[in-house]
């Protein structure tokens, strides 16, 4: 390869190879330094005809050449190098490197490879388990969607009813069992006061006396009239297919011995598959049978009929497909899906789940163990009743069948403290302890004990075993350290062996942490911008679970999204020393039910699809080696584009006047909460009614109930200056860079950008975070009165100034991140090579290896237009690609797509 001092020597003699050192010469020798490497990047990239020896060769001719004794050939290398020089130049003025250079150091390697680093997180949100990994096919099967959720009362306004917690006063919508309104308005749900049922000819209603066991709530009774029936409409439908098996059962009891016919039928009346029951008057019995499809249907119905006027009692019923993954009862192509992330570990049962929106909602060891029919069903905080159907023991087997590590969260006595904030004490407390005790036992308890037995009565005699218990989730309040460290003391000392996660940095407070649990939701530039966050991790010290990560702001669901996130699963590489666990959040979406956006997995009854995340954890999780090598990478530096529209909050009522950009004089652009009325040039804000809302997405903060804030500007704002006048009272934010792109519905949770914070005792500037802030500033004191103030953002490319009344009070310098990154991992065979390209152009990356390597090469990849994402109707729009390339060498060039996830398969 060309050495820069060798340029220097030749084409500037005095300086080039001089033993005396002077600082001017050692800024010469730095510039030919770069200059040599830029020249190598130059022969690399344009002076290497396509398919032929490696480009190394062609450099080593370079110095030949220089000293040839063929004049026209020296003279014609000579002004070679200066259009090198040329472009050098013109590239150092752009402030960009000519190419990036990735340098792969295989002979040392850092650690080895940490096989669960990758894993999944399953949470019922989305209705995802009931119609999705737990296939059942109906509805409403228990009968009790449309019961009162425990300890709460409901309420109806303006056309929406909510339930209301007692205690709490946790409010959220119910709708007569169907859940959050836009559940029903997109899916044209039509009324019946049974969710998920309807009758013809035949009269419904509720037995609240005549259940089937102890917890159950409700059943069902039916009066049939000649030829009468009732239908369940499934999960907007349901799928079956000519051939195929669908083994259904029911408890029930008849008023007098019945002839009962189930049937599964198209939606104009088709019939797939029948079957009549004799069903005896003496109680409830069980009834079983096979219903085998004669056609092919994505949205059939199941009936309920009788031929002769009857009285029918029904407990419980169930209809599933019998094909199943294993066996074992889960959908089988989520659980492919999921097979194909090569998932190291499971999280479970949450999220927010875990911690249910009073005691009685709990998901508790006892509430989601045992025979389904008699797991009681209970109203979660996504808004939908869960029969619970996936539960322990489910996602035991599960972890068993994927060759999963299990991460079992157990509630630490805390209610969610974005919505309910409850902390359990005595009785309660103590039933916490006890039920996480169980759940333990149950998974690694012999046969011959009271756990055991019962583990091995539901089909599975052997211990699963249990890697991991996580105490709590997201409690973020100070309560929390006492909580953890009653429940650590009590679970550590009776199970040694099993690691115990934390969800604060509770060592900080002198307790003991094994692992730390941090939850990132936020943009794609974020997530770039942090791929160096545990580089400077304080060593000794707890391990990390990333145990919640996704885009949920910005571009979510797209390829975009998915490489931002990328580059920090990179940073988690680097660092899996420390950086232990990690997993994408949520897992699953129904796509009639979402709840929250976006999800890894969506799915309706038919088919399923992944959002380009999951092919980029496709890519990363499943191809990675055995030791984990340094991969140092020389590229450019970005900043998350200086444009987008300007935002104004406060926590409550405020008036402004004057707004203006760049000058000009602009009205509000979008309100994002609240309303604002005018009189006489002055605007006031107007709060919007309190409602107490769940939380409605990923922001995870609610805002206040009297927060109002607006926008002013347009997205394709760029580099520029807002003002405005505002009757400052107590506390305002003002907020630079959000969205710079349109949106389809502007609210305080999806408008993000770059908070300047000012309070009337000191101002800084902060990332925009959700319920986590990075600061950007340094936190300024301030003695701001109450009263007018003139404030002004001024933005320029990396960062803003604010100024109050004339007077420049704060400096943000935005966080950057890299246009490549990349990481790399050996075998005793193999190089692997994971490249981001993040910008939105191509780029001819030279890699650097210490070691040879075979031509022929296997390239995977995921690549596109950033913005692309994929839908039911088109599934793979994005997705993972692999062909066989060839040039690989010891120094090579790739070229990386824009917008691409590469892994490079190299064999030495």
């Amino acid at each position: 390869m060309i050495s820069g001092r060798f340029l220097a020597a030749f084409l500037v003699p005095e300086v080039g190879l001089s033993t005396k050192r002077s600082c001017f010469m050692d800024r010469s020798f730095a510039f030919w330094d770069y200059f040599g490497s830029c020249a190598n990047h130059f022969v690399l990239r344009y002076h290497t005809p396509p398919r032929q020896a490696n480009q190394a060769a062609v450099c080593k001719q370079f110095p030949r050449l220089l000293f040839s004794s063929n004049l026209s050939k020296r003279i014609l290398c000579i002004l070679k190098l200066f259009v090198i020089m040329g472009t050098v130049i013109i590239t150092i003025e752009k402030g960009c490197p000519l190419m990036t250079n990735i340098k792969i150091t295989t002979g040392s390697p850092k650690f080895p490879v940490t096989k669960s680093l990758y894993g999944i997180f399953y949470e019922d949100l989305n209705r995802c388990s009931d119609s999705g990994m737990y296939p059942e096919m109906l509805r409403n099967r228990s009968f009790e969607d449309s019961m009162t959720p425990a300890n709460c009362d409901l309420i109806e306004e303006n056309g929406t009813q909510y339930l209301v917690e007692k205690v709490t006063g946790y409010r959220s919508e119910f709708n007569h069992g169907e859940g959050l309104t836009r559940f029903l308005e997109p899916n044209g749900i039509e009324y019946t006061p049974i969710p998920g049922w309807y009758a013809k000819d035949a009269e419904m209603e509720l037995d609240c006396e005549n259940v089937l066991n102890k917890n159950r709530e409700a059943a069902l009774s039916v009066k049939f009239a000649p030829g009468g029936s009732i239908h369940n409409v499934g999960y907007q439908g349901m799928n079956v297919k000519k051939g195929e098996a669908y083994p259904f059962y029911m408890f029930a009891y008849a008023d007098k011995n019945a002839r009962i016919r189930v049937r599964l039928a198209s939606r104009d009346g088709e019939t797939y598959a029948a079957y009549s029951f004799d069903v005896k008057a003496n109680g409830y019995a069980r009834y079983d049978c096979t219903l085998v499809s004669a056609g092919d249907d994505e949205k059939a119905l199941f009936y309920i009929e009788a031929d002769e006027a009857c009285g029918l009692h029904l407990g419980f019923v169930s209809l599933m497909p019998a094909d199943t993954y294993n066996g074992h009862g889960l959908r089988r192509d989520l659980v492919e899906k999921l097979a194909a992330l090569k998932p190291g570990f499971c999280r479970y049962p949450g999220g927010g789940f875990v911690e249910g929106f009073n005691f009685a909602t709990i998901p508790f060891f006892s509430r989601i163990t045992g025979p389904v029919w008699e797991r009681p069903s209970f109203w979660n905080m996504w808004n939908y009743r869960t029969s619970n159907g996936f539960g322990y023991h489910e996602f035991l087997q599960l972890c068993e069948d994927l060759d999963m590590k299990k991460l079992y969260v157990v509630n630490c006595g805390i209610g969610d403290i974005f919505t309910i904030v409850q902390f359990f004490e005595g009785e309660e407390k103590q039933q916490i302890l006890d039920e996480a005790i169980a759940a333990i036992e149950y998974a690694i308890a012999p046969t011959g004990t009271k756990y055991g037995d019962m583990r091995a009565a539901a089909g599975h005699p052997e211990p699963f075993g249990l890697d991991f218990v996580e105490i709590g989730n997201e409690s973020y309040c100070p309560e929390y350290y006492d909580y953890y460290a009653w429940m650590y003391q009590e679970l550590k000392s009776r199970y040694p062996d099993i690691t115990f996660l934390t969800c604060l940095h509770v060592e900080e407070k002198g307790l003991p942490s094994e692992i730390v649990d941090e939850h990132f939701y936020s943009t794609p530039e974020f997530f770039a911008e942090n791929v160096h966050r545990y580089d400077t991790y304080k060593r000794p010290g707890p391990g990390v679970f990333i145990g919640e990560a996704a885009v949920t702001q910005g571009q979510p669901a797209t390829l975009r999204g998915a490489l931002g996130e990328a580059m920090f699963w990179m940073g988690l590489e680097k660092n899996q020393d420390i950086c232990r666990l990690a997993c994408y959040a949520p897992l699953f979406e129904n796509v009639s039910y979402y709840k929250w956006y976006p999800n890894l997995i969506v799915f309706d009854p038919a088919k399923s699809y992944g959002i380009p995340s999951y092919y980029m954890l496709k890519l990363m999780g499943a191809n990675r080696g055995e030791q984990f090598v340094d991969a140092d990478v020389d590229t450019s530096i970005h900043y998350k584009p200086s444009a987008g529209i300007f935002s104004v909050t406060a926590d409550d009522a405020f008036s402004f006047r004057g707004a203006k950009v760049n000058g000009a004089a602009v009205g509000v652009s979008h309100m994002l909460r609240g309303t604002v009325t005018e009189a006489d040039g002055v605007y006031t804000t107007v709060p919007q009614e309190p409602d107490n809302r769940p939380l409605m997405g990923p922001s995870l903060n609610l805002p206040s109930p009297t927060m109002t804030a607006m926008t002013f500007g347009e997205e394709c704002l760029a580099s520029s200056d807002f003002e405005i006048a505002v009757y400052f009272k107590d506390e305002l934010d003002i907020q630079a860079f959000v969205n710079n792109h349109g949106m389809e519905e502007w609210t305080s949770r999806n408008a993000h950008g770059f908070d300047w914070k000012i309070t009337s005792s000191g101002t800084w500037a902060q990332t925009s975070r959700g319920f986590k802030s990075d600061l950007l500033s340094e936190k300024t004191e301030l003695a701001l009165a109450e009263g007018w103030h003139d404030f002004r953002v001024e933005t320029y490319e990396g960062g803003f100034r604010g100024y109050i009344d004339g007077a420049l009070v704060v400096t943000a310098d935005l966080p950057h991140y890299p246009a490549v990154e990349a990481v790399a991992d050996t075998t005793d065979d193999t190089v692997i090579v994971k490249i981001v390209n993040f910008l939105d152009k191509a780029d001819d990356i030279a890699i650097h290896l210490d070691v040879k390597v075979q031509s022929a090469y296997t390239v995977k990849r995921l690549s596109g237009d950033a913005l692309a994402e994929n839908t039911i109707t088109d599934p793979e729009h994005i997705t993972d690609t692999e062909f066989q390339a060839e040039g690989a060498a010891k120094d090579f060039v790739y070229h990386a797509p824009a917008n691409s996830l590469s892994v490079l398969i190299l064999k030495k």
